[in-house]
This record gives structure tokens, C-alpha cells and sequence, in this order.
């Protein structure tokens, strides 16, 4: 079997059929306890941080803002402390684009809206705005990170923040799977596949897990042999990374310098991008570090807790490499025993 990348994202939401089909998947209560409920649980108990990147100048920018129901959660915090000055959703579905408009000027923001590519409406609001808060959230994870990243820092400004956040890796990949198992999602990928004039009789939908990149993956197999695929090849049309919260830093760090917020299913970042010269010195820092892994001190809450690793691991606070072993008998030395 061969796998096929075969399109785009925003490609999903292209007609008003595809787009609606997106907004009928919140109406599932099962989509909406996994896929959503986590990922608003974290924004609710972490606004009093979000707030700290807000001003009485703030723009706040929707990258696709869907229903809108998140930012319309944060930016109802923000004017109530008067820290937002405008609202702008940009997206190429003008059906979310109304959803968003709607909502935001119901809480006495002023709202404008760009019928257009995240890429393009960044560069234009590029010129013209600065103080800007970007909010991506977990949409960051159906673009290859190095590509959606290129895109937000080629257009912020050094005064502009970024909301970016994913579900996290779960053990629980067969729930994961049905969630995206429904009939709304190939409503959405279906007209991928039209253009390869392929008879519905020789495809079926198929969602799968890819354990090596971490990622649900949706398209369809072909039955039969056609002219340009063999039988049992995968036409991925649809992407979605489920990365460990490992994976989700090391996707950012390279780019963006900032905090992270976290709870038992997500994760987000909210932050800057790395200036030329930060970053230069980041990446030879990387170069000269080992590879590590990340190991959770479950009752251990110190900064300690940023610097362990499941190997040896540079403590660049002496320049000197330490290892876990080391780390933990002066642990026990401090704090008496603790499990890890």
C-alpha cells in the first residue's frame, strides 16, 4: 500500500456543503466531550494568563474562527477588563466569517472581517496593525508545523503574540478514531476527491492512526486498480497531528519563545516570535546540546522540572552536562525521597 498526500486544508471548507459539515460535528455530543471540551476547559482556566498579552491596543486576529465560541469566550474577559481595541476573522468560508461577526459584535467590539487565506490577510494586516494577538489554536495541527509556523512569523510584527494548541497523544487512539469517523468528516474530504474522476464504487472511507508522525489520518483506498493509483493505495486527504506534549514544544521552540499552559488533554503556547539574533543563538545551542527525552517528576514541582530529562541533559545554567542519576540523588539530598 502507498500512501497519497493529496490536498490542502483549506480545500475542506471550500463550498457551503463542506463548511457546514464542520459545524455539525460540534453538534455531536461525542465530538464535542473529546475534541472541544478540552481544549475550552484550558482556555477557561488559564484566561487570567492569556490576559497578560492583552492592551486597551490589542487587535485580536481569528485564523479561522469556525463557530467563533472560543475567541467569543476569551475576548468577553478581554472587554470586560477593556483590554481589546478590534476583532478581524480571517477565513475563505464566508459562512464562519458571518458566525464570528455576529458573535464578537454582540459583545461591542469592532469587528472586521477578511474573506481571504490566513497567509494573504496576515500580510496585509501585517502594514497596518501592530499589538496584534493571533489566535491559530489546534487548527496549527492540520498544516506540517515548519510550513504553518513560516507563514505566522513571516507576518507578526515584534509587538505581536500567538495562540497556538493541539489535543495531545491519547492511549485511547479507537475513541480517537470514531470521532472522526463520521459521515460529517467525508462530507468535508469528498470533494478532494472528485478531481481524480475515481467511481465511488472502487473507494472506501477509511480513518486510520499513523503511529510515526502521531496523526489521524483521513482519505480513501482504492478498491480496484485505476490509471493513476493501485489497488489498496491511501489517499490521505485530510490530516490531523495528536502530538505528546514533547513533540508539540519541539515543533515551536525553533520559532517562537513564550510559555506553555496545559492540562490533561491539551496543550497550548502563547507567545512571540524569536527575533534573528535569539534565534541564531538557539539553534547553535541546539546544535551543541545531546538529544533528550522528556521524563514527568509527578511530585516533584520545582523549576527542576523543565531541565530532567530521561538521559543525560545540559544544565545551561553551569555549561556542564548532568545526569538523571546525579539530578536524583541531589533531589533526595534536598527533599528526602520522591517517585518518579
Amino acid at each position: 500500500m502507498k500512501k497519497h498526500y493529496i490536498d490542502k486544508t483549506q480545500n475542506y471548507y471550500k463550498s457551503q456543503k463542506q463548511a457546514q459539515a464542520y459545524l455539525d460535528m460540534f453538534k455531536s455530543k461525542e465530538y464535542s466531550k473529546r475534541i472541544v471540551s478540552g481544549e475550552f476547559s484550558l482556555l477557561q482556566n488559564n484566561l487570567k494568563i492569556l490576559l497578560k498579552y492583552f492592551s486597551n491596543q490589542t487587535h485580536y486576529i481569528d485564523l479561522g474562527p469556525g463557530n467563533a465560541d472560543k475567541s467569543e469566550l476569551i475576548l468577553n474577559r478581554a472587554k470586560s477588563k477593556n483590554k481589546i481595541k478590534t476583532y478581524t476573522a480571517i477565513d475563505i468560508q464566508k459562512i464562519y466569517l458571518e458566525i464570528a461577526k455576529e458573535k464578537i459584535e454582540n459583545l461591542k467590539i469592532p469587528v472586521e472581517i477578511l474573506l481571504t487565506t490566513f497567509e494573504d490577510g496576515l500580510k496585509e494586516l501585517k502594514k497596518i496593525q501592530n499589538n496584534k494577538f493571533i489566535y491559530l489554536g489546534a487548527t496549527h495541527c492540520n498544516f506540517k508545523p515548519e510550513e504553518i509556523n513560516q507563514t505566522l512569523i513571516k507576518n507578526m510584527n515584534k509587538e505581536d503574540f500567538v495562540y497556538i494548541s493541539t489535543e495531545l497523544f491519547s492511549e485511547n487512539i479507537t475513541d480517537i478514531i470514531k470521532n472522526y469517523n463520521t459521515l460529517n468528516s467525508e462530507t468535508m474530504i469528498k470533494p478532494v476527491i472528485e478531481k481524480f474522476n475515481i467511481n465511488e464504487n472502487d473507494i472506501e472511507f477509511v480513518v486510520e492512526y499513523n503511529n510515526e508522525l502521531n496523526q489521524i489520518e483521513l482519505g480513501y483506498k482504492l478498491k480496484t486498480q485505476t490509471q493513476q493509483f493501485n489497488k489498496g493505495d491511501f489517499l490521505i486527504c485530510l490530516t490531523s497531528r495528536k502530538p505528546t506534549a514533547t513533540q508539540f514544544r519541539e515543533s515551536l521552540e525553533s520559532d517562537f519563545e513564550g510559555e506553555f499552559i496545559q492540562n490533561k488533554s491539551n496543550i497550548a503556547f502563547i507567545g512571540k516570535k524569536i527575533n534573528n539574533n535569539n534565534k541564531i543563538c538557539s539553534n547553535k545551542q541546539k546544535r551543541n546540546s545531546r538529544t533528550h527525552h522528556e521524563v514527568n517528576f509527578a511530585s516533584f514541582k520545582t523549576s527542576f522540572s523543565d531541565f530532567v530529562n530521561s538521559g543525560d541533559f545540559l544544565w545551561s545554567d553551569y555549561s556542564i552536562a548532568i545526569s538523571v542519576n546525579q539530578i536524583k540523588l541531589l533531589l533526595v539530598a534536598q527533599y528526602g525521597n520522591f517517585t518518579q
